[in-house]
């Protein structure tokens, strides 16, 4: 089954966040960045089910499952999403010594 991947204003703020920071050291490293989300968002439209529950999970009502992602440095960065019927809802993404989000605010009637 092929899900949509939808990405949350969250996880855009995020994305905004993460690439200016990157984008100020490195230009080209804010590319490759970009290119690398983007492949791993791609994999979520198929079998995300497979990905593990997040931390946060034990947090929340809903299962939040994550996604690891790596630099080509090795750093890791994680996509913190929920499944609902068809669809992944990326929700949060989150960089290397980010601390755990506590309270993730879900659109449960999407």
């Amino acid at each position: 089954m092929t899900h949509m991947v939808i990405v949350l204003p969250t996880a855009e703020r995020d994305l905004d966040q993460i690439l200016t920071w990157l984008f100020r050291r490195s230009p080209l490293g804010a590319e490759k960045w970009l290119e690398r989300w983007d492949a791993t968002r791609e994999t979520l439209t198929e079998n995300p089910e497979r990905c593990a529950l997040a931390p946060e999970s034990k947090l929340h009502p809903i299962p939040i499952h994550q996604i690891i992602f790596r630099t080509r440095k090795g750093n890791p960065y994680r996509a913190l999403f929920a499944i609902r019927d068809s669809k992944v809802f990326v929700i949060h993404i989150r960089g290397t010594g980010q601390r755990l989000i506590r309270k993730i605010i879900f659109p449960i009637n999407e």
